[in-house]
């Protein structure tokens, strides 16, 4: 059973390096790179944030780029985290790239510097719903781990594929067994 789910992946990976599976439907896929801060390194004017000390253990699990952290709060994991530039102590948390609340944490110990993890996009709009990243145990499809949950139950499985209009399969049902070729309308990471 291992070996189907393992060789089911690697063909639709091939399909799509190839080229040989529909584009998303409704023109290209937007990509974006999300960052709380404004030019000036001040936490961006839109954000709502709540003041907290905290830990950072190590990069993101959600967002993995060199300026992120996983980190805990007064009592919540946080991740992603968004290093402040030019501070080694300061950061800015945020749920997902639409949230408009923010923790700002401050860390008593300096952030050490980590590679960037598998550029996995952060968050995704898929057929219109926002949908991020599921953080933590999942399940895994013959479509890959279950790495997104969205509004109304539709559960994501593996990566975007195709470029530049990107799909993804989706059901839901957790476990993909209603996965059918989703649109991806925007990336974020």
């Amino acid at each position: 059973m291992r070996r189907g789910f393992k060789g089911g992946f690697v063909a639709l990976a091939m399909a799509a390096a190839l080229g040989l599976l529909p584009a998303a439907a409704g023109g290209q896929t937007a990509t974006y790179r999300y960052f709380p801060f404004t030019a000036e390194g001040k936490v961006k004017g839109s954000l709502k944030v709540n003041r907290q000390q905290g830990r950072c253990f190590f990069g993101s699990f959600s967002n993995p780029r060199i300026d992120t952290y996983r980190c805990v709060g007064k009592k919540f994991l946080l991740d992603p985290c968004f290093k402040k530039p030019r501070s080694r102590r300061v950061l800015v948390c945020v749920g997902s790239p639409w949230r408009r609340t923010a923790v700002l944490l401050t860390v008593k110990r300096k952030l050490k510097s980590h590679g960037a993890g598998k550029p996995n996009p952060w968050a995704l709009v898929v057929e219109g719903l926002r949908c991020t990243w599921a953080s933590g145990a999942t399940t895994g499809t013959q479509y890959g781990r279950l790495n997104y949950s969205c509004p109304g139950r539709l559960f994501l499985f593996g990566y975007p594929l195709g470029a530049p209009s990107a799909f993804i399969w989706g059901g839901t049902d957790p476990n993909g067994a209603d996965a059918t070729q989703r649109a991806v309308n925007e990336i974020w990471r």
